[in-house]
This record gives C-alpha cells, sequence and structure tokens, in this order.
C-alpha cells in the first residue's frame, strides 16, 4: 500500500514539474488530490500506518535499550582495566 501511494505522489510531483499547461491543471490535480486525501479510507489507513509505525517505534527503542545497556557497561568495566593496566595511552606495564 505504501508503495503504491509512494508512486502515485510520485507521478503528481513528475506532472506539476513537468507541466507546461498552466496553472489550471495544476489546481485541478490539487483539488484531486485534495478530495482524494480527505476520503475517510484514505484517512483510515494513515491513521493505522501511524499508529504502526508509533508501535514498531517504540519495540525498536526497547530493543536498543537493552542492547546498548550492556554493552555500556562492559564498556566502562573494560575501560577501568584498560586505565588500571596502563594501556588506555597505548602503553603497557613493562
Amino acid at each position: 500500500m505504501k508503495a503504491k501511494l509512494t508512486f502515485i505522489a510520485g507521478l503528481g510531483a513528475e506532472y506539476i514539474l513537468g507541466s507546461r499547461a498552466g496553472r489550471a491543471h495544476y489546481d485541478q490535480l490539487k483539488s484531486s488530490v485534495r478530495k482524494l486525501w480527505n476520503r475517510d479510507e484514505v484517512q483510515g489507513t494513515v491513521a493505522s500506518v501511524q499508529e504502526s509505525v508509533k508501535a514498531q517505534a517504540g519495540e525498536a527503542v526497547n530493543k536498543l535499550v537493552h542492547q546498548v545497556l550492556p554493552a555500556r557497561e562492559s564498556v566502562a568495566e573494560n575501560s577501568d582495566a584498560f586505565r588500571y593496566a596502563g594501556l588506555h595511552s597505548g602503553r603497557g606495564r613493562g
């Protein structure tokens, strides 16, 4: 569905940018697009996609947090070990 909407939007943009027919055709197209956009079916799909994206974004943030926090702790532990061993500046003990 998203691909179809993108394709239609691309066609509309191409028509607007490439049209030499004048303002009347632009206004007609604009009116048609506005009517299409305001249809209940389209707005229902838009709302559905927005909710889906919000849900997936929340899940992505949770996954990221659960992966980053342990990595951060591991890096902090290792950096303390490197600091203790004198390895942080490229010098070893000896």
